[in-house]
């Protein structure tokens, strides 16, 4: 088993995102939000999707501060990556 598929720890999923810890940067509060389907930009989401994602944001950013006590965080994309959909938060 690949080190990382050992810590790709899945936090939470959803129909169309899915929540992890970064393997390869494990630092406590760090969490990508991607996107299973295809695409680069916040401006390819459906209003749906848009709707999603901010919960999921959200219900994160509530863990974080009431179980992490973590108060304040960066909250980031970038459309310049080749890879899937991202949002980081830390």
């Amino acid at each position: 088993m690949s080190f990382k598929k050992l810590f790709n720890i899945i936090i939470y999923k959803t129909k169309n995102f899915q929540v992890n810890q970064d393997w390869e940067v494990p630092i406590l509060g760090f969490f990508i939000i991607t996107s299973k389907r295809k695409m680069k930009s916040i401006m390819d989401l459906t209003e749906t999707e848009a709707q999603e994602l901010m919960t999921i944001i959200r219900k994160i950013r509530v863990a974080m501060k009431s179980v992490l006590k973590i108060k304040e965080v960066c909250v980031f994309h970038d459309e310049k990556t080749k890879f899937n959909f991202h949002v980081w938060l830390l």
